[in-house]
């Protein structure tokens, strides 16, 4: 979950779905499905209030990035680092620095540890 600081606490579900709460209405709106091979853990905003997810399963991993103000969404999947050959198992956190560069916790990986990896978008 991430709260906007104003209206509305994201949610990403173990199907792949992003929802809002509204916590004046108290009511939950789906937004879309996101994560095709769903659970969809990882959320943080920027400070343009942009959305970043991240989430996936057995190498099957995606981001996406939910402009509220436009509601407009973006989504990338086949994350894979090409220099290592190897992707990330699951995406369990998601961090955005002041730069713009995402910071993914992967968990879970079953052959090798889990990395701390970092994606920028130009």
């Amino acid at each position: 979950m991430c709260y906007d600081g104003d209206r509305y606490i994201y949610v990403g579900t173990v199907a792949g779905v992003l929802c809002r709460i509204d916590i004046e209405t108290d009511t939950v709106e789906k937004i879309a499905n996101v994560m095709a091979a769903g659970r969809f853990p990882a959320l943080a905003l920027d400070s343009a209030g942009v959305l970043y997810g991240g989430g996936g399963t057995r190498e099957n991993t995606q981001l996406c990035r939910y402009h509220p103000r436009h509601k407009t969404i973006e989504v990338w999947g086949d994350l894979k680092d090409e220099e290592k050959q190897t992707r990330p198992a699951r995406i369990h956190e998601i961090a955005v620095g002041d730069d713009g560069t995402l910071y993914l916790g992967e968990n879970d990986h079953h052959k090798r540890s889990s990395y701390l990896w970092s994606v920028k978008f130009s």
